[in-house]
């Protein structure tokens, strides 16, 4: 089940969360950036994952991509087209069995 909400009352609070049946991850934003996992053990902190400003190291990490790319040539682990269409096919198949209850290959 994929779940997309914003909350905007005190900043730009945006979190995501991936829930599966082993366990979860959160991303979070706000109060600081950080990654979680969560297991039938308990949820834990990821190392290396706290940042004081999550969006501000994303885009400082996707232009270090952008101009090592320009120095070495081609686009190394970039997202292709192609991968940004089956993502959309990926999401419109995760609705499509949430309201069959079927599975939906894609």
């Amino acid at each position: 089940f994929v779940d997309l909400s914003r909350n905007c009352r005190y900043g730009d609070d945006v979190r995501t969360e991936i829930l599966g049946s082993q366990g979860a991850i959160f991303v979070d934003l706000l109060p600081t950036g950080r990654t979680r996992l969560a297991t039938k053990d308990g949820v834990i902190e990821v190392s290396g994952s706290q940042v004081i400003d999550a969006t501000a190291a994303g885009i400082e990490s996707q232009l270090d991509a952008f101009v090592q790319a320009i120095k070495v040539g081609g686009t190394g682990a970039v997202p292709s087209g192609y991968d940004s269409a089956r993502s959309t096919n990926i999401g419109h198949a995760v609705i499509s069995a949430a309201k069959s209850g079927e599975k939906v290959f894609v």
